[in-house]
């Protein structure tokens, strides 16, 4: 029903915009009502800081809970973006666009990993589920030089190809977030059991909505 409201009130504002004709402030508007529905980072920290925490040792399968714990790898990925080995990792590329950025190019993997804390270890796996981590900019094109080579490896991992256009650079930057190994992580999901590697353990699944919220501990109690 919040929802719903939300998107009736973006709605007349739309409205009334359109009879004004001010198709920039339009653009604008709209751009912000989506990222309003869409649930992001700080949305995600925030319902993981409302909900209790449980140690790993004490979960309670087919009930939604809360835990935080250190990142314990199985396979792990290697890093596009430097650093050690990772669980998952995101590489954003947007472009300046005349009202808004412009998203180019959007990758994720993930792999499967241990979420361990002094009570027991927990299966965790986020293939396939959407993961709102806080991003940071990691890279921004300078206008008239090429970029550096750890810059071209992360464009081409996100198959971007800079354009030049009269000798001049795109502006355009790369957003990264990640899941390091060795790092704490709060999840919370529906606890079910899975097997792994021939023995029962617990694992942290999808919810009800088909959701995992994750976030860095330190962001999650914030």
């Amino acid at each position: 029903m919040d929802v719903l409201l939300t998107v009736l009130q973006y709605s007349c504002i739309a409205c009334v915009l359109v009879a004004a004709a001010a198709p920039g402030v339009l653009i604008v508007v709209g751009a912000i009502a989506v990222q309003r529905l869409i649930p992001g980072a700080r949305e995600t920290e925030r319902r993981l800081a409302r909900a209790p925490e449980v140690p790993i040792g004490s979960l309670v399968p087919d009930s939604v809970q809360r835990i935080t714990g250190t990142v314990v790898h199985i396979e792990p990925l290697e890093n596009p973006m430097g650093g050690g080995p990772c669980v998952y990792w995101d590489l954003t590329v947007k472009q300046r666009g005349r009202y808004v950025p412009r998203v180019l190019s959007r990758r994720h993997v993930a792999t499967p990993f241990w979420l361990r804390d002094d009570t027991g270890t927990a299966h965790v796996d986020l293939q396939g589920v959407q993961v709102n981590l806080r991003r940071r900019v990691i890279w921004r094109s300078a206008r008239m030089s090429d970029p550096a080579e750890h810059a071209r490896a992360m464009l081409a991992v996100a198959n971007v190809t800079l354009t030049r256009f009269l000798g001049l650079n795109p502006v355009i930057w790369i957003e990264g977030a990640q899941i390091a190994v060795g790092e704490r992580v709060t999840v919370m999901g529906r606890v079910g059991i899975r097997e792994v590697d021939g023995a029962a353990a617990f694992a942290i699944l999808p919810d009800e909505h088909g959701k995992i919220s994750v976030s860095l501990a330190a962001h999650a109690s914030t």
